[in-house]
């Protein structure tokens, strides 16, 4: 538990949420303890009374420091770079803002932002052949296409209902979730996002190519493992994830994969990708639980999840 000036760091997360990884990587990476509350994004819980108080627009990441509140995973990082950048905490961006190395780090993070990584993450789930390849478990798979498919949209507009204060927010947020419930299903706006992805990875892979002589060992942007390499780092686990990794880097980008076997042997890396027993038990047990409420008691739904679990870990 990490007491700072402003009172004790608090994530509220869903572990499979690209954007929630972004923050728990940053906290890792500079070392900062933090409590943790899970956010169901499958049961809605991102649209409760007491959830939306927090963060109006009813997403993941929200960051709690004491009093404030920080919401959005950009504004996270920001906020965790400018106070807790210290001798203590190492710095993720250079202080000199006129380096080469801030200049490259900002440049990676615009072009990160405009990637569609929500529409090339369901676009793949809601591909049947591209979907033989995710390597998640096929329940949590298939409740993830579920989510798409109904129970997210009657979440939001039963919030819209009983949370007056966000329901203007979360109207306009309706209508981005109608039109992305659209872009999914679009073969087009799929290839669209992995070609947006594959323009990035282009210019990372250059980038590493570049570091020769006494640059050989640098990370993307410099010697010092920056918030290029966070994201870096969570766009190229979550191509695995997917099950894309042959298409977009391997064997075609070799750069990549050699710079995606160092970085996984950082702690904040392991700690962030590999999530605690219990947080993975959790998901799995939402799961099995929603599809077979019928036969299994609590007990033996979290039994089987850690099975479940447990043997995808050991294989």
């Amino acid at each position: 538990m990490n007491i700072n000036g402003n009172g004790t760091l608090k994530l509220y997360f869903y572990p499979a949420s690209f954007y929630s990884q972004r923050a728990v990587f940053t906290l890792h990476e500079k070392g900062l303890s933090f409590d943790h509350k899970l956010v169901s994004l499958y049961k809605g819980e991102q649209y409760s009374p007491e959830y939306l108080r927090l963060n109006p627009n009813g997403q993941v990441p929200t960051l709690q420091d004491g009093v404030k509140i920080i919401p959005d995973s950009s504004a996270i990082i920001e906020y965790l770079e400018d106070n807790f950048s210290n001798g203590k905490y190492p710095r993720l961006l250079p202080l000199d803002k006129s380096s080469e190395a801030y200049c490259k780090i900002i440049a990676f993070t615009e072009d990160f932002l405009k990637l569609e990584i929500p529409v090339l993450t369901y676009g793949t789930l809601h591909n049947e052949t591209l979907r033989q390849s995710v390597a998640l478990p096929k329940i949590l798979v298939k409740k993830m296409v579920e989510g798409t498919k109904g129970p997210h949209m009657k979440a939001l507009e039963r919030a819209i209902e009983e949370v007056p204060d966000a329901r203007e927010v979360l109207q306009r947020k309706k209508v981005t979730m109608q039109a992305f419930g659209e872009a999914i299903r679009d073969p087009a706006r799929h290839q669209q996002a992995i070609r947006g992805v594959e323009a990035f990875l282009e210019k990372a892979e250059n980038e590493l190519a570049s570091h020769t002589g006494d640059r050989v060992n640098w990370w993307l942007c410099g010697p010092s493992f920056s918030l290029a390499d966070i994201d870096l780092c969570v766009l190229l686990n979550r191509i695995c994830m997917l099950g894309l990794q042959k298409q977009l880097f391997v064997g075609c980008r070799p750069h990549l994969g050699t710079y995606l076997r160092r970085a996984r042997q950082r702690p904040a890396f392991q700690k962030t990708t590999t999530q605690p027993l219990a947080i993975r038990a959790l998901l799995l047990a939402e799961s099995v639980a929603a599809c077979v409420p019928l036969l299994l008691g609590v007990g033996a739904v979290a039994a089987v999840a850690y099975a479940i679990y447990a043997a995808r870990r050991e294989g």
